[in-house]
């Protein structure tokens, strides 16, 4: 692996560098090459080849003819020549020593260059620019004086190489879908394993630990398998961090629960025996002794849910009547502050899940909104149907009238131990909308949280719909 990294090292293809000058130099050649194309059809816009035997029999025939319509008609046999260019698909002109065509119909002026050519030969050639064909010199005199015939019009069989004269704007057409094309698998070749790594790094910012970019970067010999090689290497350690921080935090909370059943059966026995002096302190110990070992448990179910230790058993749920009998006994504990809960359901809902996870993901997020709602108002809990993209999922909305957070802290409100508001007064340790969002996760669902207009916090969770039929059993396993 080494030796083949070494000499791939030595090979400029292999480097992005590389690659960006040879495709910015393979494009400069074309482009070279296309132009001296160009530059050569505009300054030589015509060809000259050597005519089949065939073909100066025929100039030399029409050579006899003009001499013989000269011995005919004398001066006039111009006049007739013209008549006969007029008729036939041959047409035959003069030039003299003055280099004056003579000749009807005019050829364009565009062709004297040609015409100027063919002079210039030795002996007889084929011309040829865009759809005019020549062939000449032949020489005769006339009354003594020097005169070139040349042809113009050749018979359709005859045997004539292409025109090399290509139009302006195809040679630019190709240059154009040329330049492209290579422009475009350049492009493609550096937006491809940027688009991977951009779609990787997202899922890891997502927490998906076990996101890789995979071998078909990993394996590559330029800058983007070594960022890619690194990539993963970082995310092992990441993993392998985060991993670690977990368990480490089950492993703790789990040995601190045999230490905290023996304090509180120590308590137990300390509360018999002491005197009332002592007592309200031992009850003190004993409180906070109870909310030690709820954070211990909480943390125990965070980390058996973030390693996913926990298999799920999922079933069809009735979301309202499990919300309902939720929403009772959320608002029965209440009722000791002067708040309330309130349930409003809307239609049949059904979700595919564990209800017992559920219940308590939902009891999180609504005990959390009791303990921060105002006295004399109430905890809101309402469902509603979507439809997104052709997939139908239920929304419960839990909104309460306290202070809410702040913008910036929403998203970290599902943060293991994090509180927007520092007080520990109220027993919370700030897992339980941690447990909430790996509840839902593992459901396949989504929650979030929002600041409402009218004042207090929103929290959204979604979950996918499970239509129970008509005769469908509640227990039934999710298909």
């Amino acid at each position: 692996m080494k030796l083949r990294r070494l000499l791939a090292s030595a090979t400029p293809w292999h480097t992005l560098f590389g690659k960006i000058f040879l495709w910015f130099w393979l494009s400069s050649l074309l482009i070279m090459a296309i132009t001296n194309v160009v530059v050569k059809s505009v300054n030589k816009p015509f060809q000259l080849t050597e005519p089949t035997d065939i073909q100066v029999t025929t100039l030399v025939s029409h050579a006899h003819r003009v001499l013989d319509l000269y011995d005919l008609y004398g001066e006039d046999a111009f006049a007739e020549l013209a008549h006969l260019n007029e008729r036939e698909r041959i047409q035959v002109y003069l030039v003299d020593e003055n280099l004056t065509v003579i000749g009807t119909p005019r050829p364009p002026r565009a062709v004297f260059p040609l015409l100027a050519g063919l002079l210039n030969q030795e002996q007889p050639m084929i011309g040829t620019w865009q759809r005019e064909i020549w062939m000449g010199p032949a020489s005769i005199e006339l009354s003594g004086h020097p005169f070139h015939i040349l042809i113009r019009g050749i018979a359709e069989d005859a045997d004539l190489p292409m025109a090399s004269s290509y139009s302006e704007s195809v040679i630019f057409a190709i240059a154009l879908i040329l330049s492209g094309l290579l422009s475009g698998i350049l492009a493609w070749s550096f937006s491809r394993p940027l688009k991977q790594f951009r779609l990787a790094s997202q899922k890891l910012a997502n927490g998906n630990l076990s996101t890789r970019v995979g071998q078909s970067l990993t394996n590559r010999l330029d800058e983007f398998g070594s960022l890619g090689r690194d990539f993963d290497h970082m995310a092992d350690r990441l993993q392998n961090l985060v991993s670690a921080q977990q368990r480490l935090l089950g492993n703790v909370s789990h040995e601190l629960r045999s230490p905290i059943t023996r304090i509180q059966v120590a308590l137990g026995i300390a509360i018999q025996k002491a005197g009332p002096e002592a007592e309200n302190i031992l009850m003190r110990i004993e409180r906070e002794t109870i909310k030690l070992e709820v954070m211990i448990a909480q943390v125990l179910r965070l980390s058996r849910l973030e390693n996913q230790m926990q298999d799920l058993q999922k079933k069809r749920v009735d979301l309202n009547q499990l919300l309902e009998q939720l929403a009772d006994d959320a608002h029965f504990e209440a009722q000791a502050s002067h708040k309330q809960v309130v349930f409003t359901p809307s239609g049949n809902n059904w979700v595919c899940g564990e209800s017992t996870l559920l219940h308590s993901a939902i009891e999180n997020v609504v005990r959390n909104g009791i303990r921060f709602t105002e006295e004399n108002t109430s905890v809101d809990i309402s469902t509603r149907a979507l439809t997104f993209e052709g997939c139908k999922k239920v929304e419960i909305v839990v909104r309460d009238h306290g202070p809410g957070a702040p913008e910036d802290m929403l998203e970290r409100l599902f943060e293991p131990f994090y509180r927007a508001v520092d007080n520990t007064s109220d027993g919370g340790a700030g897992l339980g909308l941690s447990i909430a969002r790996q509840v839902v996760t593992r459901h396949g669902g989504f929650i979030s949280a929002r600041n409402h207009l009218s004042g207090g916090l929103e929290v959204v969770i979604q979950l996918l719909d499970c239509e129970a039929t008509g005769g469908s059993d509640a227990d039934a396993p999710c298909q």
